[in-house]
């Protein structure tokens, strides 16, 4: 008689078993073979990026960079960008705002998977991958950067921490700019974050610079605004003037101001809330009033405090 197979309880296995499945993977060969499209292999692109104001031409596979970016699908597909999509079926899509260094490393990173980028354009590159929506992509970026913050860039990767909502890396950039304060306010990067936030980071008692240094974060973000610039620049008149005098016993007396000294009297506001005037020396507060950004009356105020001994 013939043996039969049987389970290990001793009872016939119930039904066709499952095949084996053959687990068969090379992704670096298909990494490789994309990365190619954008070297030896530029004839088999059919679509062209013009960037820059130097207008430089990147080659891509737009079936690549539609699948890996929604945007861009939408650019490149959707009726509603028509001239951008008009543009794509002749070949080119003009982006101008970017720059080609960083737009490239986000192309190799859709076609490849990966890309080597110095930490100068990481920043922009971090940017890029927001505004495309590839997610993969702003991770990486702003890993690098949390892991290698310097004074010189930390106020952009703040205000950027800002816009993404991001706590922890909102905190981790504070902190860091705190600490290194008098290099970080001279960057031309602070003098373009929106004033709630120069107001938090100066307000902040663990601000690591003197308060001429805050002065002078201060004055540069103010000429740096438009509004700033356009505003009227207070009426400097001397402290013993009769018109001043009179002003503020009317101040005091009744709660108003004659307009013509309105200003000289005004109490600072914005970022200038944030200088504590009796901290300065009396040759500071000279400079002060020389630029006219603070009123008379403040500049008053801390100059007879210092002479009281307060």
């Amino acid at each position: 008689a013939m043996m039969k197979a049987t389970s290990s309880s001793g009872s016939l296995p119930a039904g066709p078993q499952p095949l084996a499945t053959a687990n068969i993977r090379d992704e670096s060969a298909v990494c490789a073979a994309l990365a190619r499209l954008l070297g030896p292999d530029q004839e088999l692109c059919d679509l062209t990026f013009v960037i820059g104001d130097q207008r430089e031409r990147l080659p891509a596979v737009r079936a690549v960079v539609a699948v890996r970016s929604a945007p861009l699908r939408a650019m490149l597909f959707d009726e509603k960008f028509r001239d951008a999509r008009q543009a794509a079926i002749q070949g080119e899509l003009e982006l101008p705002q970017w720059t080609p260094d960083a737009f490239s490393h986000m192309l190799e990173f859709l076609h490849a998977g990966a890309t080597d980028v110095d930490a100068g354009t990481v920043l922009e590159l971090m940017q890029l991958g927001d505004y495309f929506q590839i997610d993969e992509l702003k991770s990486h970026c702003k890993a690098f950067l949390a892991e290698n913050l310097s004074a010189e860039t930390v106020a952009t990767l703040l205000a950027e921490a800002v816009r993404f909502n991001d706590e922890q890396l909102r905190a981790k950039c504070k902190e860091f700019f705190l600490a290194n304060a008098r290099v970080a306010l001279q960057s031309p990067a602070f003098c373009a974050l929106p004033e709630t936030l120069v107001c938090e980071l100066l307000g902040d008692n663990a601000l690591n610079v003197d308060e001429w240094g805050v002065y002078q974060a201060v004055k540069g973000w103010s000429v740096a605004q438009p509004r700033q610039r356009q505003r009227q620049r207070p009426v400097v008149v001397d402290g013993d003037d009769p018109t001043v005098v009179a002003a503020a016993a009317a101040a005091g007396a009744s709660g108003e101001v004659p307009d013509a000294t309105a200003s000289a009297l005004a109490e600072p506001t914005g970022p200038l809330q944030c200088v504590r005037l009796g901290q300065l020396s009396v040759e500071q507060l000279r400079t002060v009033r020389t630029d006219g950004l603070i009123g008379e009356g403040a500049l008053l105020d801390a100059a007879l405090n210092k002479l009281d001994g307060r």
